[in-house]
């Protein structure tokens, strides 16, 4: 091929690939473009989804969290109010009763004072089971509610909230007690008058318990022990109602228990066994009757404990606040106890700690298996058992409810026996001051909110305890707080889910756009991709012919050139282009050969340089180290007399000086020789295992007559013990540089402090600090600095060449390591050392020295 071919090809070379690879380029970033506006077209879209989520789940998250606050508070507020609400009432039978020790002992009287003595308590309409037989319902359906109300004014449309009327149909009035006698001081009733038709109107001697209500009452005995003015309040006295079935009582849950379905017979237990057995029970208070100072009999109220139950029967700790009819199954409900930790009222009456009518004994309440093997044991009545053992004893944990007593049916609550119900112990916790509170505990298959408070009522025996009459508890299901939060995570999910589709849609629309103008960008860079590579073609014919020659001598040169000719020079023959273009590479083929020279020079220089102070530094630490080692030798022999006595113990004294002058120039010699080592690469680790604790403690000793003389204690304190893979000759080369210059820059009568540590990633951490006179931040970089000292006061004051810390810095850092300064001027310095995980074989946690 002529030269003329040759130009027309290196140009179209020149000219057309380039312009290719251009069009190529432009493709490539055009297709590139695409899609990355594809990907992060989509990467936004989910990335707005995803915020979209997450704000959606913290906006949930915290509306949960403060209507869980806004709930626990109001449940709590809702329970001291009921306990406070209680204690009042009873604080009013009370006045009632001194009120009563006024009257003239006669049955009118008495019969005319119950009668003016009632109180509403809420009856809940027949309910029955329903078709299906598997849940009890409203034997009437409930009334349509009635429409919301609406503000009339303007000014009060504002978040206007109405609620109807609680109760309407379900009060009524019922007598506050069963009882009123008149006892003379021998314990014989004269005068008695009953408001129960299920009460005994004979005159009875009631010093006898068998007299008693239900057998079970051995009041007169503590009424012997009144004083005028003194006021007698008995336990809560009922006959136990037992059930069978803990939770709905219904067919089928009877025929799966394999007893006879006869709810009517079993306790009562609200929405879950509306026809059960109610709980009936009193609580008696007496006060002496006083004429003329003396005391001529006693009189007793015997209050319905119904009226007690009422505080609580009807509480629910939800929207719903009120209800006539309780429902334990769902968890929202309050419940009483007395100040023993017997239960004294619940939705579940089967739960209601009660008596045996025939004996006056208690009934064997719900103990856990083992203290009910334990009072099996026993063979002491429940009464007997009781009083001997301790409650609340390893609650919670593993227990177990004893099975056989619920096959009984006997199921009634005693908080110091119920081993399984570890919520006995928090209540009991929160009340032992009398005060109130609340937890959250996993309960019956539900997270519950669980509230008590103490019942501030402390008259005769109630006032022995800072729990009065007893605690007042509240469960709420937490998941009924987290409703309005859950809706609201609905509502957004919803909303999320629509935008995500309008996002959708919006990016495929983006992206069918986008392909269709990337398309028809290819098409026309094809095109004018073309018509240039046509055009550059005709030109590069034309100056083929016109620059063919004077191009052949260039070739030419240049290929010397190109060999390494660089004395070749090219003939300028004219002024135009060309011949400038000869000029300027005959420019440039010498700026490249003076370039070339000028590296060349300097590269043998700095070997030349290198060398030279390699080899200096050897020759040096052989030239001082020959005549030390004489030193050190011969003043060591005239140190210790080898050759007989020396004479004047002055000579001995300046034997050992030079000594130790020799050894200190030694170890100088030898920092400096391991730090221009190190500097070059030439220090090669000999690693072993190493016990670190123990290298660091091996040091302290070498440094410790040292630290002596300055008054200073080292102090050394390990959380682990480390086995790591080192140098042993440098890690101990390392320690003592730390131990050394902390006991330098100490002040006399201080302490170092030197830790061994482990961080959370697993790295060993090696701590020195001093309480000396410490360093800024300018000062601590100068510490680092070779050979440099931070004041030249202080090199005169603080002897050293600088050495120490910059090569222990080298040292660790070949160990893969990192040496860290902190310091405060005036306040002390702390160097930390940390050896990478990698290099810790072993360590043993909860070491201590």
């Amino acid at each position: 091929m002529g030269i003329r071919g040759k130009l027309v090809t290196i140009f179209l070379l020149i000219k057309v690939v380039p312009l290719i690879l251009l069009g190529f380029v432009a493709w490539e970033a055009i297709e590139h473009f695409a899609n990355t506006a594809i990907q992060q077209s989509t990467s936004i879209t989910e990335q707005m989804r995803d915020t979209i989520v997450e704000a959606g789940d913290f906006a949930a998250a915290r509306t949960v969290a403060a209507l869980d606050d806004k709930a626990r508070e109001a449940i709590e507020h809702q329970t001291t109010d009921l306990a406070l609400n209680l204690a009042r009432f009873l604080y009013d039978r009370d006045s009632e009763i001194l009120l009563a020790a006024d009257f003239q002992p006669n049955a009118k009287i008495y019969k005319n004072f119950l009668e003016k003595r009632q109180r509403s308590i809420i009856e809940h309409k027949q309910w029955v089971l329903n078709e299906e037989g598997t849940q009890w319902v409203p034997a009437q359906k409930e009334p349509p509610h009635p429409e919301i109300k609406s503000a009339q004014l303007e000014e009060n449309k504002r978040q206007f909230h109405y609620r109807e009327a609680s109760f309407h149909d379900f009060s009524k009035k019922a007598p506050l007690y069963k009882e009123m006698t008149y006892i003379s001081l021998n314990g014989q009733e004269i005068v008695k008058v009953t408001t129960d038709d299920k009460l005994d109107p004979t005159l009875k001697d009631v010093s006898k318990k068998e007299n008693t209500y239900i057998k079970a009452e051995t009041y007169f005995q503590e009424l012997q022990k009144l004083k005028p003015g003194d006021i007698y309040v008995s336990n809560v006295i009922g006959a136990y109602v037992s059930s069978k079935v803990i939770g709905p009582y219904t067919k089928a849950i009877a025929e799966q228990k394999h007893i006879p379905f006869e709810p009517e017979k079993s306790a009562y237990a609200g929405k879950e066994n509306p026809v059960g057995k109610r709980f009936e029970g009193i609580v008696r208070w007496a006060t002496p009757v006083v004429r003329d100072g003396k005391k001529v009999g006693y009189v007793t109220l015997a209050l319905d404990h119904r009226h007690i139950m009422e505080f609580s029967d009807h509480v629910v700790p939800t929207t719903e606040h009120y209800s006539p009819i309780s429902d334990a199954s769902s968890g929202n409900y309050a419940f009483m106890w007395d100040n023993v930790g017997r239960n004294i009222s619940h939705p579940r009456d089967y739960f209601i700690f009660g008596f045996d009518p025939k004996t006056g004994d208690p009934v064997v309440p719900w103990l856990s298996q083992k203290v009910y093997q334990k009072f099996i044991d026993s063979g002491l009545s429940y009464k007997e058992f009781a009083s001997q053992t301790p409650g609340y004893k390893d609650q919670g944990g593993d227990a177990k409810p004893s099975m056989e007593l619920a096959r009984q049916g006997n199921l009634g609550l005693d908080c110091r026996f119920l081993d399984f119900a570890p919520q006995c112990s928090g209540w009991r916790n929160l009340t032992e001051n009398g005060g109130s509170g609340s937890f959250v505990i996993y309960w019956s298959g539900l997270w519950k909110l669980t509230t008590a408070a103490a019942i501030p009522y402390y008259t005769g025996q109630y006032g022995h305890s800072k729990r009065g009459f007893g605690i007042v508890t509240i469960g709420a299901n937490i998941e009924e707080f987290h409703r309005a939060g859950v809706e609201t995570k609905e509502a957004l999910a919803n909303l999320i889910e629509l935008q995500t589709h309008k996002a959708q849609f919006q990016e495929e629309s983006f992206l069918a756009s986008l392909q269709s103008s990337i398309k028809e960008i290819a098409r026309d860079l094809t095109l004018y991709t073309a018509i240039m590579i046509v055009i550059v073609i005709l030109i590069a014919i034309w100056m083929a012919r016109s620059l063919s020659a004077r191009i052949t001598n260039l070739i030419k040169s240049l290929h010397k050139i190109q060999e390494g000719k660089l004395d070749e020079r090219v003939k300028v023959e004219s002024k135009d282009e060309m011949g400038e273009l000869a000029a300027s590479l005959n420019n440039m083929t010498e700026s490249l050969q003076n370039l070339i020279e000028s590296k060349r020079q300097a590269l043998e220089k700095a070997e030349a340089s290198s060398r030279a102070k390699s080899d200096f530094l050897s020759n040096m630490s052989h030239e001082l180290r020959t005549p030390l080692n004489a030193i050190l030798g011969f003043s060591d022999l005239i140190n210790r007399e080898i050759a007989g006595p020396v004479g004047h113990n002055v000579y001995k004294e300046y034997a050992r000086d030079i000594h130790n002058s020799g050894e200190h120039l030694l170890a100088l010699i030898n920092e400096i020789l391991d730090l221009s080592r190190v500097g070059s690469g030439q220090i090669e680790l000999e690693e072993s295992l190493i016990a670190l604790n123990e290298s660091i403690e091996e040091s302290i000793r070498m440094v410790e007559s040292l630290a002596m003389a300055k008054n200073v204690t080292i102090n050394f304190t390990q959380s682990i013990a480390s086995i790591i893979n080192a140098d042993a000759r440098r890690l101990k080369q390392i320690i003592l540089n730390l131990l050394s210059n902390a006991i330098k820059f100490s002040h006399e009568n201080t302490s170092i402090e030197v830790t061994l540590d482990k961080t959370e990633n697993g790295d060993v951490v090696l701590s020195v600090q001093d309480f000396g006179i410490g360093m800024d931040e300018k000062q601590i970089e100068v510490a680092l600095t070779p050979f440099a000292q931070v004041q030249s006061s202080m090199s005169r004051q603080y002897e050293g060449t600088g050495l120490g810390l910059p090569l222990a810095k080298n040292l660790v850092e070949i160990h893969n390591g990192t040496l860290e300064v902190e310091s405060v001027p005036d306040k002390g310095t702390t160097i930390r050392v940390t050896f990478p995980k990698e290099r810790l074989i072993k360590h043993i946690s909860g070491v201590a020295t």
